[in-house]
């Protein structure tokens, strides 16, 4: 299994300063204790305007676990962030997650649906991420650098969403990619970030589509009804893909950080690191309740 695609569940089981330190048990205040997952099948509710059936094989958490979430993946804190969906590869040898916002900013209207310019947002995009990666820095972590677009902004007028996707690079070479919807509602914006590895992307996006058609607005909630009086938003399609994409890109680094540690503690402790990786490969496997054959050891 190559360290590029291990799950993202791995980190909040262990931080990278407990495995520099050995097999050490996780605390009461680590991601893996504090975080409140709710299994298949559950009802996530996303603020208090939307919602889904959390996916065969996924799990779900809303605000009360984001922060461990964020700061285990090291992506900066965001107190905007509502809820966390996080679930395997087609593959089942690595996983993908979506972190869910909501942004009561007042319906969008969508006069610009003509007018998304994917070269001049793209440059904002990019001006964007460069100075928040000073902050990046600060914290010790690897700059990330936004590459181009993996799928230009568009809008459905159907559904009221709008979809992008970009891609990006760590500064220790470590790739990522991001596909960004934002769902349009009466009173503001729903947004659904997919953070996967950029190799895995392709694979990936038939169920985070799926995942995105059962997210909906509640009654009372949805894009067709809005009426005269309702909050209108300051901004249209444009800014919200430049705004967005702009903090995404920034925020959703991949694992490139935390995979040297793990390296150089792979290096250092030899035996005791192995004990340390079979702990979190049995908690991962009762986590999604994943049945493994036993192999020859």
């Amino acid at each position: 299994m190559r360290f590029g695609a291990v799950s993202v569940l791995l980190i909040e089981v262990l931080s990278p300063a407990m495995i520099l330190c050995g097999a050490q048990e996780a605390g009461a205040d680590s991601p893996r204790r504090s975080t409140p997952w709710q299994e298949a099948g559950t009802t996530g509710r996303i603020s208090s305007v939307a919602e889904l059936v959390v996916p065969a094989a996924c799990r779900f958490t809303g605000r009360a676990g984001v922060p461990g979430f964020l700061e285990a993946t090291h992506n900066l804190p965001d107190r905007s962030v509502e809820a966390v969906l996080v679930c395997p590869t087609p593959d089942s040898a690595s996983m993908w997650f979506v972190l869910y916002k909501y942004d009561p900013s007042g319906l969008v209207r969508d006069t610009e649906k003509n007018a998304l310019d994917p070269d001049k947002i793209l440059a904002t995009i990019k001006e964007a991420t460069a100075r928040s990666n000073d902050e990046r820095e600060r914290r010790g972590w690897d700059k990330l650098y936004v590459t181009g677009w993996i799928t230009p902004p568009f809008y459905d007028q159907a559904t009221h969403n709008l979809t992008w996707a970009l891609e990006g690079v760590a500064s220790d070479g470590e790739s990522s990619a991001n596909r960004s919807v934002r769902l349009l509602g009466r009173g503001g914006v729903v947004s659904a970030e997919l953070v996967a590895d950029a190799a895995l992307l392709s694979a990936i996006v038939p169920d985070f589509d799926k995942v995105v058609e059962a997210t909906h607005f509640v009654g009372g909630q949805t894009y067709a009804e809005w009426r005269d009086g309702d909050k209108v938003a300051s901004y249209g399609l444009v800014a919200l893909v430049a705004g967005g994409a702009g903090i995404a890109a920034t925020k959703l680094g991949l694992l490139g950080k935390f995979w040297k540690l793990v390296m150089v503690a792979a290096i250092a402790l030899k035996k005791l690191v192995v004990v340390v990786v079979v702990g979190i490969v049995a908690w991962v496997r009762r986590l999604f309740k994943k049945k493994t054959p036993a192999t020859a050891g």
